[in-house]
């Protein structure tokens, strides 16, 4: 006898997967928490220029790993004079003077600027790994795209639980996710998922968009 799950055991099986690692209430509370500290901290650096914090990412969209980073664009409003190059040496002090700070509502951890094509500030606050950037335009647009998709797409979520299916897949067992490394980037997933649902491929389930196993020898 086959010693393979019934289809129908290996479909609830990936959905109790995916409840065990979707973002819960409690993960989201306190990533919004670092979201305000790190959004206050941008307003009292930068008192001179009219500057925000944004969300963007997996973040947003409820789509991120419990060992996911943070993502976060300032962007500038246009009031008050140009940033310029200098925002990331400043932010950069202010992180590190606030991980000296034992009044800091979050410990802040492993500071550094990644000097890149787009200069990137990495830290950690609390236990969450903290991804900053400036006028990354084209991340907060593809939020909002992605989020219309999901609304779209509907079926209880289907297009988030794709995602978080083939990230998992591939974080855990392919060994194949992580930009920094030249493997496969979040928005290359959720390009794959998409490309899934948009393409006639029938879909019914979060699992349906991992690969299919081996016929048994």
């Amino acid at each position: 006898p086959s010693l393979r799950p019934a289809p129908g055991d290996l479909t609830a099986r990936m959905e109790q997967l995916i409840d065990h690692i979707a973002p819960s209430p409690a993960s989201n509370g306190c990533r919004a928490a670092i979201f305000v500290f790190i959004r206050a901290l941008v307003a009292s650096t930068f008192p001179e220029a009219d500057v925000d914090a944004c969300l963007f990412g997996s973040v947003p969209l409820r789509t991120y790993l419990p060992d996911g980073d943070i993502d976060v664009a300032l962007v500038q409003r246009g009031g008050g004079p140009p940033l310029g190059p200098t925002w990331a040496d400043r932010l950069e002090a202010a992180l590190l003077a606030a991980g000296r700070d034992p009044a800091a509502p979050f410990p802040v951890r492993h500071v550094s600027l990644v000097q890149a094509e787009v200069r990137l500030l990495k830290c950690v606050v609390g236990d969450a790994v903290v991804d900053i950037s400036f006028s990354t335009l084209g991340g907060l647009r593809a939020v909002a795209f992605l989020e219309a998709v999901a609304r779209a797409v509907g079926k209880g979520s289907l297009f988030k639980r794709g995602v978080l299916a083939v990230k998992a897949w591939a974080g855990y067992e392919g060994r194949l996710l992580g930009a920094h490394a030249g493997l496969l980037s979040t928005y290359g997933v959720e390009a794959l998922v998409l490309r899934l649902l948009v393409g006639g491929a029938r879909v019914p389930v979060p699992g349906s968009a991992l690969p299919a196993p081996p016929p048994p020898a």
